[in-house]
Formats: structure tokens, sequence, C-alpha cells
């Protein structure tokens, strides 16, 4: 034990960069309330940190329910990936430092293109994304870009 203390973060410059991550899981019904025990992972070169959604409860009281990363003199992410409950991700490529990111589930995990609707659209965003080698299109988070995410986004596609 010992008194309560509120710590703030007044670095500023290089090497003070930062993220935050809060999660809307508005549009899909079968998740939780801000993506209560989801997983957000982040990436820049060999730099690999995660955080659970999970507010941090202590003794009669809990945190904010989103993810806060010190991010030292990193500029840009090269990945942000979530890892919803249902088995399901969703991943931004290049995301830029010292902002507060907001990352929606969609209403469905195929909706690769966020529209809200399911169609030849979210394939072809996938597939540009894929050949691209773009982190969005890492579906299975292995690191790589194989049949395995085409099929993992078939499978998402189908279960309608």
């Amino acid at each position: 034990g010992g008194p309560v203390g509120v710590w703030r973060n007044e670095l500023t410059g290089p090497g003070a960069n930062w993220l935050r991550v809060n999660l809307d899981t508005s549009a899909r019904p079968g998740l939780a309330p801000d993506g209560f025990q989801s997983v957000v992972r982040i990436r820049a070169g060999e730099m690999r940190h995660l955080q659970v959604i999970d507010g941090a409860t202590n003794h009669c009281s809990s945190g904010e329910l989103g993810a806060h990363f010190g991010l030292g003199g990193i500029e840009t992410l090269d990945a942000v990936r979530v890892e919803w409950r249902d088995g399901t991700s969703t991943t931004l490529s290049n995301v830029p430092a010292n902002q507060i990111l907001t990352i929606r589930a969609p209403f469905h995990p195929a909706d690769f293109n966020g529209d809200d609707t399911l169609d030849a659209n979210d394939l072809a965003a996938f597939i540009a994304a894929f050949l691209a080698s773009d982190a969005s299109a890492d579906l299975d988070g292995d690191g790589l870009y194989a049949l395995s995410d085409l099929l993992t986004w078939v499978r998402w596609y189908l279960d309608l």
C-alpha cells in the first residue's frame, strides 16, 4: 500500500511518441461493448507489443477500456491488429503515432472494405491488399501473406 497518486506524462519531442487505441463494437452485436477482452497488437520492425482490453480491474475500481502504447522514437507502426473475441481480426497498416485511434469492428468479419455490405468489392479490396503485402491481408496473424489468409476470408464470407 501507499498513498494514492496520479501520474501524468509530460514528455514532448523526439522519443515521446504514443498511440491510444479505442475499440467500437457497436456494429457487431455478438462482440462485447468497447471490445472487452479483445487483444490489440502493435508492430514496428522487430518491436512488438500487445494489450488485452480488460479494464485493468483492481479492488473496487477499474481502468478505462482502451490500450495505450508508449512508442519512444517510433513515428509509424507497421501494423495495429485487433483480435476480436469471436476469433476474427482487423489490421491497419502504416499507422502514424501520436493519435487516438478508434478501430471499429465491421458488421461482418468479411466486410473487408468497411462499407457495411458483403459483396464483390470486399473480395477485390482483400485481393488488392493481399497482392500489395499489406498487413491488413494477414488474416491469421502469422506475418505471412499466404493461401491460408485467402481461405480465412472465404470462410468468413461463407459464414453469413
